[in-house]
């Protein structure tokens, strides 16, 4: 069989067009050659021909010359002499324009310098014919005229012409022979190759004619070799076994999660029962282009048998993603899945399996996903089921969170508290953070490590990331009219804002609605954004606004020195991790100083993240750190507190 697969009507199709292919482009170089030959003869043709007229003109120009001297001559008058010098200058021009004709045909240069020769001869007799008749009258120049030399001259260049003339003529009727015989040629090669298009088309067209039934079964058997199934094209499930043991071993070494689904079609049996198996088919192809579609594009997508197939997730940071995607799937036979189908609806019963939760091994899975399938069923049918309670609950709430995630910032329950960073030489307050937070109305307050991700993942992260720039920077410019302060402020961006190009015309039409300067607004990125090609734009953009960068969390990520002078970065804030140890840690003391004096180098501000204790700030204000946050100067302030903090911290001693 591989044998036969190789010899299908790709290969044999490409060895004709192949051969016809360099017959074609030999009989289309014959044809050019035999065009550009053509086109150079016929150019050639039209030389000699100019040359030709040319030998004429000087002819016709002494005869004038001659017919203007003679005229002079009988009467004397001096109207005769203006024809002769005009034919006189003209033939001075018709000469040189013969020989620049006949530059290459030396076969003539002995008759030209014989012209040449006699034309000055014939000037100089008629010249002085002339000067006599001037000064002397008839008499003097009849002897001359007489003497019959004129005439000798003028026949030698007479024959000499007509010689010329001959031979050009010659010329001239064997390039018109040999043009026949190149038209000829021509086209007969232009013919032979649209014969031979002809015939290759001919030879494809009866390849495909005779190929296409065994390649339809080549295909069909291909399938099956391949791991493919018959009727939708998707793996089967021999193939799903092996890319769970691949996902399983990359989720040991990343420490990633791995959700099995599988799915069953609810009372999809009575299809075929009531339409019959060809609808059926239909029926399972368009269930199985539905999951393909609204499945990740990392995701694998098998069909097990009959109407169920299964749907494998790698790569999940949290186990409860797979509900979210679960749901999608669900949502995704909302519609009918043929017009005959219109008042019968299918819907999907899901069963979830987890790594390392459910199972460590295929079989494992494959077996806790197909009972919370059979759950999924006994349950209701159309839903999802988690193999494991505790995760149904988590995956319960995810869900409810990722769907009141939508309304929560119409519904107003979003609001902003403020981190205030000291000044560890004054204890004033040089700036506040804005930190989002969202009191939901039933589950309370909702932690931003669960509902972040979720709103970058659905991409509400714009919207949200947006009001809180906003209502930060007016609340800001309110504190400053109302009690004096002159504050910055610092907003957190997410990475998804940086994506699309449209952050920095938000951040631009902000500051000119609450007319905060762009001086005072520090925009806070977490270190890999430096490293990621399409926010580069965006962080310049927003550089070129005269907004500060701070990089948030620094010395967790990836960034280089080359990157924070690329970037113009202005502030850096170490991470908590590394201040949670200090000053007993001698690894975090370490790698404190060390990002202090970098930072010092390149001429950019530090803040400390998470100081608790005084230790802590003793150390850091004796290493050169100049600014910190952290429970021991306060924890987050609600909107009302912020200006008494104020006063009291600029009271201080």
């Amino acid at each position: 069989m591989p044998h036969r697969i190789r010899v299908t009507i790709e290969n044999k199709v490409l060895y004709v067009f192949v051969l016809g292919l360099l017959l074609l482009i030999l009989s289309g170089l014959l044809a050019l050659y035999e065009v550009h030959g053509l086109l150079a003869s016929e150019s050639r043709r039209m030389q000699l021909h100019h040359a030709q007229l040319t030998t004429e003109q000087l002819l016709s120009a002494l005869q004038d010359a001659e017919t203007g001297q003679r005229g002079y001559l009988l009467t004397g008058l001096p109207s005769y002499l203006q024809p002769y010098y005009e034919a006189r200058l003209h033939l001075r021009g018709i000469d040189q324009e013969m020989h620049a004709a006949l530059r290459s045909e030396p076969r003539y240069a002995a008759e030209l310098a014989d012209v040449d020769r006699l034309t000055r001869l014939k000037l100089a007799e008629l010249e002085a014919t002339v000067a006599r008749r001037s000064q002397g009258g008839l008499n003097a120049a009849l002897p001359e005229v007489l003497s019959g030399n004129g005439k000798v001259v003028m026949d030698r260049i007479r024959a000499d012409l007509d010689s010329i003339q001959s031979g050009l003529q010659a010329q001239i009727s064997a390039i018109k022979l040999s043009q026949g015989q190149r038209m000829t040629r021509a086209w007969t090669s232009l013919l032979a190759l649209s014969l031979l298009l002809a015939i290759v088309q001919g030879v494809v067209y009866a390849l495909v004619v005779r190929e296409l039934r065994e390649k339809r079964r080549l295909k069909g058997r291909l399938r099956e070799h391949l791991g493919l199934d018959a009727l939708t094209g998707l793996p089967t499930g021999a193939f799903l076994i092996e890319w769970i043991r691949y996902s399983l071993a990359q989720a040991r070494r990343d420490g990633s999660h791995v959700a099995l689904l599988r799915i069953n079609l609810d009372e999809f049996r009575s299809v075929n029962a009531r339409l019959g198996e060809a609808e059926g088919d239909r029926a399972l192809i368009e269930a199985a282009s539905r999951l393909l579609t609204t499945a990740r594009s990392s995701d694998v997508v098998v069909r097990l048998q009959g109407d169920e197939f299964a749907v494998l997730m790698p790569g999940l940071q949290a186990a409860e993603e797979s509900a979210v995607c679960a749901q999608r799937l669900i949502d995704a036979f909302s519609l009918p899945l043929l017009p005959s189908l219109q008042e019968q609806h299918i819907g999907a019963s899901i069963g979830i399996a987890l790594f390392p939760q459910d199972g460590v091994t295929p079989a494992d899975l494959l077996a806790a996903a197909g009972q919370a399938q059979k759950s999924a069923k006994a349950a209701g049918k159309n839903r999802h089921q988690f193999a494991t309670p505790q995760v149904e609950l988590s995956a319960t709430r995810l869900q409810t969170l990722h769907n009141d995630l939508h309304r929560a910032l119409e519904s107003h329950e979003f609001y902003l508290v403020y981190q205030p960073e000291i000044s560890l030489a004054s204890g004033r307050v040089t700036a506040v953070e804005a930190l989002l937070r969202w009191r939901h109305p039933q589950l309370g307050e909702i932690s931003p490590d669960e509902f972040i991700p979720l709103a970058e993942r659905s991409g509400l992260i714009l919207p949200i990331g947006a009001w809180v720039l906003r209502q930060a920077c007016a609340q800001t410019m309110r504190w400053r009219r109302e009690h004096g302060h002159s504050l910055r402020l610092s907003v957190n961006v997410a990475t998804g804002q940086l994506e699309g190009g449209e952050f920095v015309a938000l951040v631009r039409e902000v500051l000119a609605q609450t007319a905060l300067p762009a001086g005072d607004l520090d925009l806070e990125i977490v270190e890999r954004l430096l490293l990621k090609e399409d926010a580069a734009d965006a962080l310049g953009g927003l550089k070129g606004l005269g907004v500060r960068l701070v990089i948030d969390d620094f010395g967790t990520g990836y960034s280089s020195l080359g990157y924070l002078r690329r970037f113009s970065v202005d502030t850096l804030k170490i991470d908590r991790s590394f201040i949670s140890g200090l000053p007993e840690s001698r690894g975090d003391a370490a790698m404190a100083r060390s990002i202090l004096a970098m930072a010092a180098e390149l001429d950019i501000s530090v803040v400390a993240e998470g100081v608790e204790t005084e230790a802590q700030a003793s150390f850091l204000r004796e290493a050169g750190c100049s600014l910190a946050q952290g429970y021991l100067f306060a924890r987050p302030l609600a909107v009302a507190d912020v200006p008494a903090f104020l006063e009291m911290r600029a009271s201080a001693p």
